[in-house]
């Protein structure tokens, strides 16, 4: 399942799953309001627990994915970093630590998306601080490190754009063709980054949000 792994041969590979599971994902969004009370439930060590198991979970995607980069990066040059190519099939460990962070990537593996490994190495480093932030507020542990979650999730953009260009230099005469494996697939995606940029952004610049940089009492050091 690992050595041996094959997108092909693995469980929800099917192209259908990923409308399903979206639209079910909608009724959710839409219906769950009509039976959740206005004041909501208690939910403290669920959240507590829910959000320190996803930062562990996304300490082992990181640190599984950067292993498997840094030995196929022995093995051959980084080229395939930025230009997979197309006849490279989405087998072994390396797509396995892509199909572990399935929820949002079934093209990337479809179609083994350049800058894929990449994309999961940020995501799930971010991952790791910004559950391990809410799990600790919900905890009410003091966060002084707070206020750079927002900024640690715009870097990761900004970089996923500096890559984009990278990647450029592999596919300048033809943007939209197959010399590098999954080159339109890698376009919507960096124009999607694009979007959570624009919005990071706008939260870290707002009113509100630079009224708030300032460290809140409850983070403050406490004197004796």
């Amino acid at each position: 399942m690992y050595y041996d792994f094959d997108w092909k041969e693995a469980a929800f590979s099917s192209r259908s799953l990923p409308v399903v599971t979206g639209v079910l994902y909608l009724l959710m969004v839409f219906i769950l309001p009509r039976f959740v009370p206005a004041g909501g439930y208690k939910l403290d060590r669920i959240l507590v627990v829910h959000n320190l198991l996803l930062s562990a979970m996304s300490l082992v995607l990181c640190v599984g994915c950067a292993w498997e980069m840094f030995r196929r990066a022995q093995s051959e040059n980084t080229e395939w970093m930025f230009c997979e190519n197309p006849e490279t099939p989405a087998q072994g460990p390396l797509y396995f630590w892509s199909y572990a962070f399935y929820v949002m990537v079934w093209n990337w593996l479809e179609y083994r998306m350049n800058l894929q490994h990449i994309g999961l190495l940020w995501n799930t480093f971010v991952h790791v601080v910004m559950y391990a932030y809410y799990g600790l507020k919900v905890l009410k542990i003091p966060t002084p490190w707070k206020n750079w979650v927002t900024r640690l999730q715009i870097l990761q953009f900004l970089t996923s754009v500096a890559f984009g260009v990278g990647a450029m230099k592999h596919m300048w005469e033809a943007p939209f063709g197959n010399k590098c494996a999954g080159q339109t697939t890698m376009w919507v995606n960096l124009a999607f980054n694009i979007t959570l940029l624009w919005q990071f952004v706008g939260v870290l610049f707002s009113p509100v949000r630079s009224a708030g940089l300032k460290q809140s009492p409850a983070d403050s050091p406490k004197k004796d």
